[in-house]
């Protein structure tokens, strides 16, 4: 897989799962993600100027589409990555 093959699988595949409300802070993540591929709570917190609880669910939807893997197995303070992302370049 490529860059535009992923690119093309998550815009065509996961994004137009989220609702209408929900679209412009999941592309504004995507494209954090392409830059930065590890994220927190925190940085979409801030990303997306919602709160916690909104970006949460944003990471849990990402999560469930096969976007963002959790990586620390801890209850707080998780990390999530961009796993499919960071691939294309361990290759």
């Amino acid at each position: 897989m490529n860059y535009w093959n992923l690119k093309g699988r998550i815009e065509r595949d996961v994004l137009p799962h989220f609702s209408s409300r929900r679209q412009d802070n999941a592309q504004a993540v995507m494209r954090f993600l392409y830059a930065r591929p590890v994220v927190d709570v925190k940085a979409v917190t801030e990303l997306t100027q919602t709160t916690a609880n909104t970006a949460s669910a944003l990471i849990t939807d990402l999560v469930e589409h096969g976007v963002l893997i959790e990586f620390t197995g801890q209850r707080r303070n998780r990390l999530f990555i961009f796993q499919d992302y960071i691939e294309l370049f361990r290759r």
